[in-house]
């Protein structure tokens, strides 16, 4: 399924987590995808969870333990 997301997505995100944007990201899809330009306190949090010990994860891969922002569609869509 992964490279079904892959195919479809344009990721732009300025955090590169790890080595997981080349892995569980495609950067040449139709579909914009990124953190928005305001998060509220949520960059906050992920920063706590992280000063204890928590990893900063990536949605798409394969384990989901630890800290991340919500990962947003960018491109305005018409659905039909």
């Amino acid at each position: 399924m992964i490279k079904y997301f892959k195919k479809s997505e344009n990721y732009a995100s300025p955090i590169e987590w790890d080595d997981f944007v080349k892995q569980y990201h495609g950067r040449e899809g139709p579909l914009d995808i990124g953190i928005p330009a305001y998060t509220g306190m949520a960059q906050y949090f992920v920063r706590a969870g992280k000063e204890l010990g928590y990893p900063i994860i990536d949605y798409n891969a394969p384990y989901h333990t630890g800290e991340a922002l919500v990962l947003f569609l960018q491109t305005p869509v018409t659905l039909v």
